[in-house]
């Protein structure tokens, strides 16, 4: 299992097998990965806490192909997961570490060309890129852990 530990606007990983190192640290980075991994990205509760709004921040994971920029948005008291990539022009959305908002904190904007999604299904509503949409990400809760799909 890969770990993904958040620091600062990056996040931190160290490898570990699943159904082994029972009672190991998992960022200690001495075990290694099979196969079958899971790619932990955040603790919800703890990394996006409810509010009125939407709150969006950003992750960044490796996995077996590369490396992947993540939006996690927690919006009506449902996780959605997104590339940080603009359907437009590619670009990541955030221009700052975790600015993902408008100013009124209801929609993920584009800082490039001021698009606007949806943060519940990530639909373009406004600017260049309407009719399209941010690519979501296979997610699962664990635990209290937010990991990444297989399939993701």
């Amino acid at each position: 299992m890969l770990f993904a530990r958040r620091r600062g606007g990056h996040v931190s990983f160290a490898v570990f097998a699943r159904g082994e190192g029972a009672g190991h640290d998992p960022r200690d980075g001495k075990l290694t990965a099979d196969d079958n991994r899971a790619i932990r990205i955040c603790e919800p509760d703890v990394d996006l806490p409810a509010g009125d709004g939407p709150v969006a921040r950003g992750f960044t994971v490796d996995t077996s192909a590369g490396t992947r920029e993540l939006i996690v948005v927690r919006v009506a008291g449902e996780l959605k997961v997104y590339e940080n990539r603009c359907p437009h022009t590619g670009v990541a959305l955030n221009w700052l570490p975790d600015q993902f908002l408008d100013v009124q904190g209801e929609l993920l904007q584009c800082a490039t060309h001021g698009a606007l999604f949806d943060p519940r299904d990530g639909r373009c509503l406004r600017g260049p890129c309407v009719g399209q949409s941010l690519h979501a990400v296979a997610a699962h809760v664990e635990d209290g852990v937010l990991y990444l799909d297989a399939q993701g």
